[in-house]
C-alpha cells in the first residue's frame, strides 16, 4: 500500500540532518501522501454512502453513519502516516477534506428538500452526537 512512498521518506529523512531543506520537503511529502490516499478512498466512500441512500436510511442515521465511515477510513489512514513519517508529520487534513466532502455531497440532496425544522434539528442533534460533542 505505500508504494514508492517509504523509501521516498526515508531518503528524505536520512538527509534532514544535512540539509534544513528536507523537513519542509518532508511535509510537502506528507500531504501530497494525504492527498494520494483521499483520491483513493473518496470514491468507495462515496459508493458505501450511496448504498445507504438507495436503501432508504433515515438522514439523521446517514450522517452517523458517513462519520463513522469517515472515522473509520481516517484512523486506518492516521495509522500508516504514522509508520511512514514517524516523526508525526502527519497530514491528515489532506485526507479529510475531501472525505467529509464525499459525505456532503451524498448528504446534500437528501437535506435540503427537508421542510420541517424538526427534520434539521435531529439531523444536527445526530451530527452533534457524532461528533462528540
Amino acid at each position: 500500500a505505500l508504494g514508492g512512498w517509504g523509501e521516498l521518506v526515508q531518503l528524505v529523512s536520512s538527509r534532514q540532518a544535512m540539509r534544513p531543506d528536507c523537513a519542509a520537503a518532508l511535509k510537502d511529502l506528507g500531504a501530497l501522501y494525504g492527498a494520494a490516499r483521499a483520491q483513493e478512498a473518496a470514491p468507495a466512500i462515496q459508493v458505501q454512502l450511496a448504498q445507504l441512500t438507495d436503501q432508504g436510511v433515515a438522514l439523521p442515521e446517514l450522517a452517523r453513519q458517513g462519520l463513522a465511515l469517515v472515522a473509520q477510513v481516517a484512523e486506518r489512514e492516521a495509522e500508516a502516516q504514522r509508520a511512514l513519517f514517524p516523526d508525526g508529520n502527519l497530514a491528515l487534513e489532506h485526507l479529510l477534506a475531501p472525505l467529509c466532502t464525499a459525505l456532503y455531497d451524498v448528504m446534500r440532496p437528501s437535506y435540503i428538500l427537508v421542510g420541517d425544522v424538526t427534520e434539521l434539528a435531529e439531523l444536527v442533534e445526530a451530527l452533534e452526537s457524532t461528533m462528540g460533542r
